[in-house]
């Protein structure tokens, strides 16, 4: 399971889609509303969790999510006078796929009760390296200004994809690998503040 960023409406409600996989290759999306008085974001202790959706992942990857990472979040610069923000959530399966949803996560209130509404959509889905299935050990994002960069760390393999905003509606990116000379394990993958 992995936590969203934290998004927030124009008042100021906040809240974190929590995703967790399954062992039939599916995602569920899960809402949590943080406490406005929380200076550290806590949650509700009796809050119950509200579900949003859930994606379903190709018929040929009938195996168990082992990892799963989301991105900072973005805004789309084509959008209008609403900002738009997305996000992208890695996912790699036990049979060595790794998969991409681009995600649109936006907020908006409820007239009636003034309570935040969020509005969380799957925009696009790919699998990177389909002819490349090789168990992952680790997922993690880094972002940068014009773009963000996923490292995808495999058995003696470290790839990096790297995506940018302005070319993100279906998932473009470039790859760059590299490989241990002994091909031992990459164990991690912690980014440098500037790369």
């Amino acid at each position: 399971m992995a936590w969203s960023p934290i998004t927030s409406n124009t008042i100021g409600h906040k809240h974190c889609i929590l995703a967790v996989g399954t062992e039939t290759a599916e995602v569920t999306f899960w809402r949590y509303h943080l406490l406005l008085s929380m200076i550290d974001n806590s949650f509700s202790r009796n809050q119950q969790p509200q579900y949003l959706s859930k994606l379903q992942l190709p018929a040929d990857t009938n195996t168990a999510i082992t990892h799963l990472a989301w991105s900072p979040l973005f805004a789309n610069s084509n959008s209008g006078e609403e900002i738009e923000k997305f996000a992208i959530l890695a996912i790699s399966a036990m049979d060595g796929s790794v998969h991409l949803a681009l995600l649109s996560l936006s907020s908006s209130l409820r007239p009636e009760n003034e309570m935040t509404t969020s509005c969380m959509s799957i925009v696009y889905t790919k699998e990177l390296l389909p002819n490349q299935r090789i168990p992952v050990s680790k997922l993690t994002w880094q972002g940068r200004n014009e773009d963000i960069i996923l490292a995808i760390a495999r058995n003696g393999i470290l790839t990096l994809s790297i995506h940018q905003h302005s070319e993100i509606e279906t998932l473009p990116s470039k790859l760059v690998t590299c490989r241990h000379q002994n091909f031992s394990p990459v164990v991690g993958t912690p980014f440098f503040p500037h790369i």
